[in-house]
């Protein structure tokens, strides 16, 4: 049990410097790259990939986010959709939104995935829209 505690304890550690890392990031700090989007309806299936991500029916869509604007641009279907976005005070995390795209309402968080990579999701309209940092 002793030799339990001191893994444990580092393994803590990790958790808390890992779900730390991007603190201070925030949503107008990067151009963001969708990798895939992910239909809520559909219980998680896959809809779309970004033009790097493997899979059907790949897409290449932006975003960009500057003074509450929210700018997507689709270069596969040569479209451009904007919205809106404020900060949302739900943690001490600076990285927590509401958007509104479309007219609708949806929500946003900065996040570490897997990998270690700095992922935006955005959720609105029944889908899941995932961009990376570019």
């Amino acid at each position: 049990m002793k030799k339990l505690i001191p893994v444990l304890f580092i393994l803590i550690l990790a958790m808390i410097f890992t779900a730390c890392g991007n603190d201070e990031m925030k949503i107008e700090d990067c151009k963001w790259e969708m990798g895939r989007v992910l239909s809520l309806e559909e219980s998680g299936k896959i809809v779309a990939v970004g033009e790097n991500e493997e899979g059907e029916k790949p897409v290449k869509m932006t975003l960009t986010a500057n003074n509450g604007e929210l700018i997507l641009k689709d270069s596969t279907k040569n479209e451009t959709y904007k919205g809106a976005y404020e900060e949302m005070v739900v943690t001490d995390e600076p990285n927590d939104y509401k958007i509104y795209l479309d007219g609708k309402e949806g929500y946003a968080v900065i996040a570490e995935n897997e990998e270690s990579e700095t992922a935006l999701v955005m959720s609105v309209q029944g889908y899941d829209l995932y961009f990376y940092a570019e």
